[in-house]
Order: structure tokens, then sequence, then C-alpha cells
């Protein structure tokens, strides 16, 4: 068996013994957030992490801060999981409940977010102008304040276009990175205005405690402004 096979096997195991919390809206800039860095079980992983990583970090980062979240970014995500016991972030199966507990117990964090690369298939069989991909993407959102998961499960995101398959393959990854966060998102506003929802910055590059954006003022990365 693949490493994909076995973890999509773990996945759907996962989902039908454990059940989801039910919907509770929280205050965004009172809920700390934690995302790891984005992983991927496809067998191009090798590959292909590193761009689907920038494009995956860009939407995560954007959909929290502009609903004020007080977010906190892979470097912090990192920094918690080298103390000891180390946790490896980039190994598929430490994505468990306990060592999402304990990296939310390290950090403070309320809920900490992993996404997961299951899927990306283009289909060029109808010529160029018809170049269409699907991807999907596993989604777990651990909400740590009722020891229980708010998201855990799949969600597919699709795109065409006659253009470069590059951005077509990018498109449709973002796609199903921002619906996978719809569903827990969408009942809070976006109050923050953050530039470059288009793109692949890492608004948190050199993050070193929580961000909380104002709504009264623009917001374009750590770098630029703070």
């Amino acid at each position: 068996m693949t490493l994909a096979a076995a973890f999509l096997l773990t996945a759907s195991s996962s989902r039908a013994d454990e059940k989801l919390l039910s919907f509770d809206k929280v205050t965004p800039r009172e809920t700390s957030v934690l995302l790891l860095p984005p992983l991927d079980a496809t067998p191009d992983r090798a590959d292909m992490l590193a761009p689907r990583r920038l494009v995956i970090r860009h939407r995560e980062e954007y959909e929290f801060i502009t609903r004020q979240f007080k977010v906190l970014g892979e470097a912090m995500a990192a920094r918690a999981a080298d103390a000891a016991p180390k946790i490896d972030l980039a190994d598929l199966s430490a994505r468990t409940a306990e060592n999402l507990d304990l990296l939310a117990k390290r950090t403070g964090a309320d809920w900490v977010v992993s996404i997961i690369v299951q899927e990306a298939k283009g289909d060029s069989s109808a010529g160029q102008d018809a170049f269409k991909v699907r991807t999907r993407v596993f989604l777990q959102i651990w909400d740590a304040r009722r020891q229980g998961w708010l998201v855990n499960g799949t969600y597919t995101g699709q795109d065409s276009d006659g253009g470069s398959p590059v951005f077509v393959f990018e498109n449709s990854l973002d796609d199903a990175t921002k619906g996978s966060l719809a569903d827990i998102l969408s009942v809070y506003p976006e109050v923050v205005s953050v530039a470059e929802e288009s793109g692949l910055k890492d608004y948190l590059r050199g993050q070193t405690e929580p961000f909380v954006g104002d709504p009264k003022l623009p917001f374009s990365g750590l770098n630029a402004n703070h």
C-alpha cells in the first residue's frame, strides 16, 4: 500500500469514528488559530509539495486575517513542534487529535488547522482550451477549548482554462482550500483589509507572536508594516 493510500484509509476511518462538534460561534479577535504547514499525500508530492504549500498558506492566512482572528502562522507552529516530545509536522501520521491538542497547549491556540492535499489531477482530453483540474484537500480543525473536531473532511476544487496549466492547477487548489474553510468561516464577515488576495504572499513571514489585524489599517504583511 502506498503512503497516499494508507493516509486516505486512515483519514476515512477517523471521520467515521469521530463526531464533529456542534457549531459554536466565537469572537474572532479573541480566538487564536494555529496554522500547521500543509502536507501532500499525492504521488507527485516530492516535486509539488513546495508550490502547493505556497498556495494553501496564502489562502489560509488571508481567510483568517481578514476576519480578524488571532493568527499564529507556520513559524510559530514549527517552534512549538520542536519542544520535547518533538512532533514531526512533515509526517502525515502525526496529524492526530492528540498532537494537535498538544500543539494548542504549547502555543495557547484555541483552534489548530491542518490541510493535506489528497488529489490533484489534470484532464486535457478535450484539448488545451478545455484543460481541467480537480483538486481534493483534507481539512482538519481541532478545537482545543471543547476538545473535538470542528472540521474533519475532504473538499474538492475545480478550475478550467485555456491558459497555462500551471495557473489552472494553482486556481483549483486555491478553490479547494477556500471552499474547505468556507463552512466554518462564512458566518464571520471580512473586517480587515488585506492586500493581494490573488497571490502567493506569506503574510506572517518572520512572525514571533500572535497577530490580530486592525480593521482601521490596511495590512500587507508583517515584514512590510511591523
